[in-house]
């Protein structure tokens, strides 16, 4: 099953997309596993240690599930002004609240 949502990047609205796929970008693209990373930096988030570069990895791997004519990580990232990590961090934390997502 997959979770679709959206969230605000440099004012335009990003559609991002939860579901088995997600997992798989996030494992060819940067080497780790999603939700195992997601819980560390959530734990790294509340201690305000959080990494806005693997924040933003996992935040681009919602976004390639969603649309996968999306650029590739760098050049995703050099077109965005600004990128609120933090804040949608939540937001997709929030969305799969209680989710099978986490489940494999």
């Amino acid at each position: 099953m997959n979770i679709r949502f959206t969230v605000e990047i440099d004012g335009k609205n990003v559609p991002m997309c939860a579901g088995p796929m997600t997992k798989r970008i996030y494992r060819k693209n940067f080497h780790g596993d999603l939700i195992t990373n997601i819980g560390i930096y959530s734990t790294d988030y509340k201690n305000d240690l959080y990494h806005n570069e693997k924040l933003a990895q996992i935040i681009w791997s919602f976004a390639k599930t969603a649309n996968p004519n999306l650029p590739k990580y760098n050049d995703w990232v050099d077109s965005c002004t600004t990128i609120p990590v933090k804040g949608i961090f939540l937001e997709i934390q929030e969305k799969l609240k209680g989710d099978d997502f986490y489940v494999e």
